[in-house]
């Protein structure tokens, strides 16, 4: 199994994350986590295997803290795939109303 790439590569921490990940090997019963750099792991809460060479997932929003992380995918044997530093979660803005006259 292997990761090609990760789209989109960031994302606002208080929306749901939807991740392409395209790359090879991808099975049903795949999970996907994002690594901090201490090793935390986070995990996605849906994974949908599109085809051997892409998956799609979720990340649901406001459990995962502002960074920039590692994408793992393991299959049900427990082999696994990581590339490195290729997603950032980023704090969202605040929205701001401008009064037009």
């Amino acid at each position: 199994m292997n990761i090609l790439s990760i789209t989109p590569d960031h994302y606002a921490s208080t929306a749901d994350a939807q991740i392409t990940i395209t790359g090879a090997g991808f099975v049903n019963g795949v999970t996907v986590q994002l690594v901090a750099m201490d090793g935390t792991a986070y995990n996605a809460y849906q994974v949908e295997v599109d085809s051997f060479t892409r998956l799609t997932t979720t990340i649901a929003a406001n459990t995962v803290p502002a960074g920039t992380y590692s994408v793992r995918v393991t299959d049900p044997s427990g082999n696994s795939a990581q590339i490195e530093n290729a997603f950032t979660m980023k704090i969202a803005g605040k929205a701001v109303l401008a009064a037009i006259s």
